[in-house]
């Protein structure tokens, strides 16, 4: 039998947080928590590039404290990815300090306090309310970014909370738009503005509604795509064109929205495996997601800035699992980078040169999100096409690297010590790709060691890995099958054939004296 709705509660709040970069231009905060028969769900939009899993964890620390129903496990905190709102100081992890700047404990101390604050608020306003959720499409709005598929999320979801007397509390607004800048221009300083695309977002949808509410802009499946509006620069008034162009979507989608004053509610949130990495632990090993049920609507966690092919996967599924509507929430709970698609993993182009964690992250989603499938039903990667087209001899590479897990081990090491051993920079391969500089400037001598070799596959994806699409698909079958980076299968692979090489190159790796491992070759 079908859960019984219990009557909604909610509560809203805001505030903003003078930025340690550029005070004249405070950051926004906003939050909305809703009940249901006892159950809390707190959503709560942050206007930076970025933010990650400890600036989630200091916050839902000050919210237990202080006796709150509303922490770490159903705390749904997440950025805008406005890029010019790269705030220091406020993350903790070694992707998040290379993106805006060293972990400043004063600087997260402060931003915490407020945040929690703030939602501390929207939880004690809690009153008897009802909802509106609808969809509608924008795909005039955004573009692929050059290099990218040419695949858009354009679905456009909305959740509109009101007072019983029907007084507006807060909206909260799920669209794909660019979101923060990549590595390459991590460093280079950006002007500071009003609110950027969120803040014009947010304005535009109080005006549309006709109530100066929260409003809580999510950003979605959005890391292969740019802006259709503002090909030459996020100007003020193309911020605000986009604006008034999205709010008119919002008001019209939930004009037919039918509203609910008793629901169901949910929240499961896990800890779960991250693929592994040649950089090891200095990339988190594990991240959070996050999962939110709202009756037929499903909220996805996104912990990064996911390609658009990874968020339409994740909206089928939940569709195909019977739920309506589907908010794909990026930049939640934690920051991993980019993931792009397979086939621009494999081009490396240059936002996919610091996509640290492989080819498979449109597999990984898959299998971490929605678990509940049927015994029937396909696994996720099965509807990826650079996949599924080749899906016996992935599946049988899969089988193939589980049984030789201990053995392409074995092949890695001493090829891994080798490469530390030249520092990670071998003649013929290039010195460390350029999108790497800004990362480079953070670290020490031992994880430079590591980014070489890092870079060096970069290289050779860019150069030398002239594989077939089914050649590639064997190879990210073996590297999930055997639970080993996929960069380090690569460099085994193309290794493996030093005669194939450019002289200079073939020169260097016979020079490692190690052997290699050609996984064509049965």
């Amino acid at each position: 039998m079908p859960a019984m709705g219990a009557p909604l509660h909610a509560g809203a709040s805001q505030a903003a947080i003078a930025s340690p970069a550029s005070p004249g231009a405070p950051f926004a905060v906003d939050a909305l928590v809703l009940e249901a028969g006892q159950a809390y769900v707190a959503f709560c939009t942050v206007d930076v590039a970025a933010l990650d899993r400890s600036l989630l964890d200091a916050v839902a620390l000050r919210l237990e404290e202080g006796g709150s129903a509303i922490g770490r496990d159903n705390l749904l905190l997440s950025a805008t990815g406005d890029p010019s709102k790269r705030c220091p100081g406020l993350m903790r992890s070694f992707l998040g300090e290379v993106l805006v700047g060293p972990f400043e404990p004063s600087a997260q101390t402060e931003a915490a306090d407020v945040i929690a604050a703030v939602i501390a608020e929207a939880e004690g306003a809690l009153q008897p309310a009802s909802a509106r959720i609808a969809e509608t499409e924008a795909p005039e709005l955004h573009a692929p970014r050059d290099g990218a598929s040419s695949t858009a999320d354009s679905t456009v979801c909305v959740l509109a909370v009101a007072s019983r007397d029907a007084k507006a509390l807060a909206c909260l607004v799920n669209y794909a738009l660019e979101p923060a800048l990549p590595f390459a221009q991590a460093q280079h300083s950006v002007s500071a503005n009003t609110g950027g695309r969120p803040g014009a977002i947010a304005l535009a949808v109080q005006e549309a509604l006709g109530a100066a509410i929260p409003v809580l802009f999510c950003n979605g499946a959005a890391g292969d795509l740019a802006s259709a509006m503002a090909p030459g620069g996020d100007t003020g008034e193309s911020a605000a064109e986009l604006g008034r162009t999205l709010a008119g979507a919002v008001r019209e989608s939930l004009e037919t929205a039918g509203v609910r004053e008793e629901v169901v509610l949910s929240c499961r949130t896990r800890e779960v495996l991250l693929p592994p990495t040649l950089l090891g632990e200095m990339l988190p090993v594990t991240t959070v997601l996050q999962e939110v049920r709202l009756d037929d609507t499903v909220f996805l966690s996104m912990p990064g800035a996911p390609a658009a092919q990874i968020g339409l996967l994740l909206r089928v599924r939940a569709m195909m699992q019977g739920a309506e509507h589907v908010f794909l929430l990026g930049l939640t709970g934690d920051y991993l980078g980019f993931q792009p698609t397979i086939e621009e993993f494999f081009a490396a182009t240059p936002e996919a040169c610091c996509a640290f964690y492989g080819p498979l992250m449109v597999k990984w989603y898959g299998d971490q999100h929605l678990r509940g499938k049927t015994a029937q039903e396909e696994p996720a990667w099965m509807e990826v096409p650079a996949l599924g087209r080749f899906a016996s001899g992935f599946g049988a590479a899969l089988e193939r690297g589980r049984v030789a897990r201990e053995a392409i081990a074995a092949h890695w090491a001493p090829l891994s010590a080798a490469l530390d051993q030249a520092g990670g920079k071998m003649p013929g391969f290039g010195d460390v790709p350029k999108e790497f500089f800004s990362v480079l400037s953070e670290v020490d001598a031992a994880q430079a060691t590591a980014f070489g070799k890092a870079g060096m596959a970069v290289h050779v994806r860019r150069e030398f890995a002239d594989f077939t699409e089914e050649q590639r698909a064997i190879l990210m079958g073996l590297a999930e099958g055997a639970s080993v980076p996929f960069d380090a299968l690569l460099l085994l692979q193309v290794f493996s054939h030093p005669e194939r090489l450019p002289e200079e190159a073939a020169a260097a790796v016979q020079a490692l004296n190690v052997a290699g491992c050609d996984f064509f070759a049965n």
